[in-house]
């Protein structure tokens, strides 16, 4: 016991301390990962004990070896996927895009004044939201509910079993230090702690954070998130309705006090222990967002070392390095801002904005004093190397003629080339929603044949050479009649009037969306849909209506008759495409929206429109503007919609045609609901043969099945109707197997014994009835249909029985 207290006293305070603040580390490292459940913050915890720790400064203890080592041995298998953090990156940056060009005064390119007197608020708000993921979470638990990722059970009691290790971590490094067990934070103490930093109310959370302070004595990031609370609650006095009243004022100044009181107890008792340390660079930058809204320069020294300090404990951080540079861009420290933005141009981080920020920079440090000319033209042209010179502000060609009206004048060709390019943008977003559609209208009517090479969503797309290319395989299925057969009852069965009705108001609806995001106006303010109606009146209706006429006759009649729908009505109908019909509105309304998008007088507004265009092809799938303006891709959205457009009434039998749609849905519906209530199978029956049977109303897989039936049993059954659902059964012994097609008022059974013939037959649901004592499923003339001993005969009868209700309310 004596050597015990001699080791003891040779060790400091700041020792004891040190030994501490990195048990607390690992501590709070596991609880926040198991009280969190987010994969995010997973991946921050393990990046901080693989890259981050400071081996120099980290006590060098086979405790802390061990624990550390089993934290990253548990973490590795649920680190966050690169794509997932691309996707972060780009929402990140879009929304600094944004906040960096409302900061920043309208362009004047006039020498003299401060031309980044910008505000910090906006650029503040972005940058800390990204970089402290930790204080941003509630709000993603909130309303990112849906798209947040949990940890696995698995990893959940992975996790509880390296606290059980902690308690032995604890145990010898107190043995060894002798610190006082008050340093050491407890998992309640952490997980109060954990439940108090996700709080979204400013003030509450300061006075929570305020009252376990005495706790923490032994882990100096807690003083940076009381310190950033307390600017929180600063800042909502700052933007209250009372800001007149002198409480609200002394409120206000109190806490700002609070905030910077905090954040210099962090700074001063942080141990480094972290080589890269986005807590500390947050830090940082808030106290320099705070000391900036002051507008006092005696702080600028101060500023500039905040910044510096900012970038050392985060030197990868991109995020990062965007702040800073506008926070030196604030205080006049245009050296360290040129510095950075060429970075990050140069890394490829919110490339265009930083790309024409530095080009501003150059331009304006050349206003100010015209010795820089040749300097800044040489550096300029480098910029030009890392990015596209179409998104910079453009360069003078000689500096005698950077006056007043020279100047000007490079405004205007700025602006112009940048309304040009967003335009661009906005027409091939447009273009991309067509697409889409076309595709998904393709896909319904024009099948290839079952033993076609596989296509891909270029054969579906309305160009010349895919039109042709459709035309050709038209021709060849045309000389096949079974096969020709099947394709026009496809035809019938997915009703050509209402595959278009239903594509084209999916195409109104996302062009609405696309308009109020960008423009604050609905679609019908832009451009009339009453002018597609008068478009499809004079071009489309009669050519159409001819064509379905056609379909239906051939269907009731065959093909032999002349006015039948044949390879030359194919013909006509690929060629009046779905592009064909939209063209005409599709063209005038871009020129409206390009017309309105050229009246936006200034780059802000500009930018507002182009960050738009960006979360609108974020929320819907698309590839981003600047992608789709230079190559195409496939990936399509879907949500719910309201009707814009209704072609129905245009066609005979609209009302049937609508109505029987209606019925086949909720069918599928009452398929769906029973399939996934778990009623198809015996509570006693024998799991091995359950993946002998299918139930399915899946479209894909209804795919798959249709291509793998055989011509006459395709054509027998497309000339019914269209498949709904798919039953199948692999029978035992004497049955090979019995198959279910679900049409919209019946069913076509098909089934194979061993030792007797195919059977292929179609039955109606109001001609079903079930034997209870058998336990099977038969008809009017008592001939069996279905009857097993691993499936709820009676349930699926049940089900039929609901199903005969929707098919006979018409």
């Amino acid at each position: 016991m004596k050597e015990n207290s001699k080791n003891y006293l040779e060790l400091d305070e700041n020792q004891k301390r040190k030994a501490a603040y990195a048990l607390n580390l690992c501590t709070v490292s596991i609880s926040q990962i198991i009280d969190y459940e987010d994969l995010n913050i997973l991946e921050q915890e393990y990046e901080m004990i693989l890259n981050n720790l400071n081996l120099e400064n980290f006590p060098k203890d086979k405790p802390l070896l061990h624990i550390l080592k089993q934290i990253l041995d548990t973490v590795s298998f649920f680190r966050i996927y690169e794509g997932d953090k691309r996707i972060l990156d780009k929402k990140y940056q879009q929304k600094m895009k944004n906040a960096i060009w409302s900061a920043i005064p309208p362009f004047t390119f006039v020498a003299g004044g401060d031309p980044y007197a910008l505000t910090v608020s906006a650029i503040a708000a972005v940058g800390m939201g990204y970089m402290n993921y930790r204080k941003e979470n509630a709000k993603i638990l909130f309303e990112k509910e849906d798209d947040e990722w949990k940890l696995q059970r698995s990893a959940i009691e992975q996790f509880h079993g390296l606290r059980r290790e902690l308690f032995d971590t604890a145990w010898r490094l107190s043995d060894k230090y002798g610190f006082n067990d008050e340093y050491r934070l407890t998992e309640k103490q952490i997980s109060v702690y954990n439940r108090i930093l996700i709080d979204t109310i400013p003030l509450r959370k300061y006075e929570r954070l305020n009252a376990i302070k005495e706790s923490f004595v032994a882990y100096p990031p807690f003083w940076y998130y009381l310190g950033n609370a307390a600017y929180d609650v600063a800042r909502m006095y700052k933007n209250s309705e009372y800001l007149d009243s002198p409480d609200c004022l002394e409120a206000q100044s109190r806490y700002l006090s609070f905030a910077v009181d905090n954040f210099k107890k962090y700074l001063e008792s942080d141990y480094s222990l972290l080589r890269a340390d986005n807590i500390r660079s947050s830090c940082c930058l808030e106290y320099a967002a705070l000391l900036l809204e002051r507008n006092n320069q005696t702080f600028y020294g101060e500023i500039k070392q905040l910044i510096a300090d900012a970038v050392k404990f985060s030197p990868d951080a991109l995020d990062v390095m965007q702040i800073c540079a506008m926070y030196s861009l604030r205080i006049g420290d245009k050296e360290t801002a040129q510095r950075l933005l060429r970075k990050l141009v140069i890394e490829g981080f919110n490339t265009t904005t930083n790309a024409q920020l530095l080009s501003y920079v150059y331009l304006n440090m050349v206003l100010a004093n015209k010795k820089l000319y040749n300097k800044n033209t040489a550096a300029y042209k480098e910029l030009i190397l890392f990015t596209d010179s179409n998104v910079l502000v453009p360069w003078a060609e000689d500096v005698s003629l950077l006056d007043e009206i020279g100047v000007n004048n490079l405004y205007s060709k700025f602006l112009g080339k940048q309304k040009e390019r967003i335009q661009n943008q906005f027409k091939a977003v447009v273009d991309k929603i067509v697409e889409i559609n076309t595709i998904e209208y393709n896909k319904a009517l024009f099948k290839p044949r079952n033993d076609y090479y596989n296509v891909d969503d270029s054969f579906y797309t309305d160009t010349d050479l895919s039109i042709e290319k459709r035309k050709q395989e038209y021709s060849i299925i045309s000389e096949n009649q079974t096969e020709w057969s099947i394709f026009v009852n496809n035809l019938r069965n997915k009703s050509i009037a209402l595959v278009l009705n239903n594509q084209l108001d999916e195409v109104f609806r996302l062009l609405s969306l696309l308009t109020t995001q960008i423009l604050k106006s609905d679609i019908e303010v832009i451009y009339n849909i009453d002018n597609f109606y008068e478009s499809f009146a004079e071009n489309n209706y009669k050519v159409m209506r001819d064509i379905i006429e056609k379909v239906d006759k051939a269907c009731i009649d065959g093909n032999d008759s002349n006015d039948t729908f044949g390879k030359e009505d194919c013909n006509t109908l690929l060629s009046n495409s779905f592009t064909s019909v939209i063209n005409n509105y599709i063209i005038d309304f871009k020129k409206e929206v390009v017309n309105r998008i050229a009246k936006q007088r200034s780059f802000g507004e500009l930018i507002s429109i182009e960050c738009d265009l960006a979360d609108f092809c974020s929320i819907h799938g698309f590839p981003s503007p600047d992608e789709l303006y230079k190559e195409n891709s496939n990936r399509i959205f879907k949500e719910n919609k309201r009707q814009y457009v209704d072609l129905l009434p245009y066609f005979k039998g609209a009302k049937a045609i609508k109505q029987n749609a209606e019925i086949e849905k909720e069918i599928k519906n009452k398929i769906e609901l029973f399939i996934n209530n778990n009623k198809l199978f015996n509570s006693i029956s024998n799991s091995n043969n359950e993946k002998d049977i299918i139930f399915t109303k899946n479209e894909e897989k209804l795919d798959e099945i249709h291509k793998k039936l055989s011509k006459e049993d395709s054509n027998y059954i497309t000339q019914l109707g269209k498949i709904l659902a798919y039953f199948h059964d692999n029978k035992s012994r004497l049955e090979r197997y019995r198959d279910l097609y679900f049409l919209r008022e019946g069913f076509v059974l098909v089934s194979k014994a061993t030792f007797a013939t195919k059977i292929r037959e179609y039955h109606k649901f109001d001609e079903i009835k079930y034997d209870s004592s058998k336990h099977l499923i038969y008809t009017d003339n008592n001939a069996e249909i279905y009857s097993s001993d691993n499936i709820n005969v009676r349930a699926l009868y049940e089900l039929i029985v609901e199903l005969r209700k929707i098919s006979s309310n018409k």
